[in-house]
């Protein structure tokens, strides 16, 4: 069974359809999400972990559809998600950033918690820096406090949307340092990115989105290599 299942999924945004009858089945590896800006590639990370209500078809997770509220709770446990702004509640400090949702949604003890907690922070390389406010880091270092807030869930599945875009080159490559060792380490990853070589240098697969359709889904090394005028347009434009 696909970790991910999407069937015949369409959402519309008013009278704009934004994801077009799309089908599709992800497994336990790393896909991109490539496309050109508004061709619906983040709206369908937000779909796959219930942020946005579909209209037609189903997407199910782990065997569990999206479609039925009282199985968000449950497919957010499998899904984390990163998201183009960090999202971090800026009353707590990063510990507690990191470990809200381990003790309100699963349960555990702050003191495992914490441990698991301080554990993530020293992988992202931010340990000392666990009593901050997110006030008191730089945009590079709040993302990835929220990488380590999403893997404190342990999920199944981490979404990443466009986890980049709100930094600069420097702070860019500190966060994609911290993917590629996921990536290493076996984590399941779907990407929606515009770092096109870093993309290319992780991800097994590719899924070229335009104008909410699949337009070409293959291996990374294929995408890469097609005799197709869209997709070399495409990575000629963001390369």
């Amino acid at each position: 069974m696909a970790v991910i299942d999407i069937k015949n999924v369409t959402k519309k945004f008013g009278d704009n359809t934004v994801l077009n009858n799309i089908t599709l089945e992800l497994n336990d590896e790393i896909s991109a999400i490539l496309g050109p800006s508004g061709s619906g590639k983040s709206t369908m990370l937000r779909c796959i972990n219930g942020l946005e209500p579909i209209q037609q078809g189903d997407i199910l997770v782990d065997g569990v559809s999206v479609k039925t509220r009282s199985n968000l709770r449950r497919i957010r446990k499998t899904c984390g998600m990163v998201f183009q702004q960090f999202n971090l509640f800026p009353n707590l400090d990063v510990i507690q950033n990191v470990t809200l949702s381990p003790i309100k949604i699963l349960g555990q003890k702050r003191a495992s918690a914490e441990k698991h907690a301080h554990s993530l922070l020293e992988k992202v390389g931010l340990l000392e820096k666990a009593r901050h406010y997110p006030a008191q880091l730089s945009g590079g270092q709040q993302q990835r406090v929220a990488i380590a807030r999403a893997l404190a869930m342990n999920p199944k599945i981490l979404l990443l949307d466009e986890v980049t875009s709100a930094l600069d080159p420097e702070m860019t490559a500190d966060v994609l340092k911290i993917l590629e060792s996921l990536a290493g380490e076996g984590t399941t990853m779907i990407m929606v990115t515009h770092e096109i070589s870093f993309a290319r240098r992780v991800s097994k697969r590719i899924l070229f989105i335009d104008q909410g359709s699949i337009a070409a889904d293959m291996p990374t090394d294929a995408f890469f290599s097609v005799d197709d005028q869209r997709i070399q347009k495409f990575l000629q434009h963001v390369g």
